[in-house]
């Protein structure tokens, strides 16, 4: 190991980041050292720019870019004091999170009629439709269970109370 490594590794050991950031950390330094052939204190900002932008070139996902400029950012601010390396360097951008499909009439009729008979899961599924909350595109009628009674019923938390045979909802 180089002393460089072995630094960083005690840094983030007493930032007290998990084994799982610790090891990620260390294996995008390293990837960024071999990149350019050479020890990460002699490089600077335009190489970690460079660096970012080539692995946006090669399909890498926003978070996944996020966590190559974390692993910079810490080297630079903290194990090699060189803040002013990643001072102008942006941190990549999460890529907009794709929409569920929106629920379609019918759709909608089903969970309310699936919802009625518990006022509180009406009122629910009837405000989330409404406010065209986000999550209700994942919901279904297909999310519902059969009741007790023969009939359905919707899969809506009862906080302190009991189902009709006795037992916690």
């Amino acid at each position: 190991m180089t002393p460089l490594r072995d630094k960083m590794i005690a840094d983030l050991v007493l930032r007290n980041l998990s084994a799982g950031t610790r090891e990620q950390y260390i294996r995008h330094v390293a990837a960024f050292a071999r990149h350019y052939g050479c020890s990460p204190t002699l490089l600077g900002t335009d190489e970690v720019r460079a660096w970012l932008l080539d692995l946006q070139a090669r399909g890498l996902a926003p978070a996944t870019r996020i966590v190559h400029h974390a692993a910079m950012r810490f080297l630079y601010d903290h194990t090699l004091g060189r803040p002013e390396v990643m001072a102008t360097v942006p941190r990549p951008r999460r890529g907009r999170q794709a929409l569920g499909v929106p629920l379609v009439r019918e759709e909608v009729q089903a969970l309310l009629d699936v919802a009625q008979d518990d006022p509180r899961c009406f009122a629910m599924v009837a405000t989330l439709v409404d406010t065209g909350a986000a999550g209700v595109g994942a919901l279904r009628a297909a999310d519902r269970r059969p009741g007790r009674q023969g009939g359905p019923a919707a899969r809506c938390p009862r906080q302190g109370s009991q189902a009709s045979d006795g037992s916690p909802a």
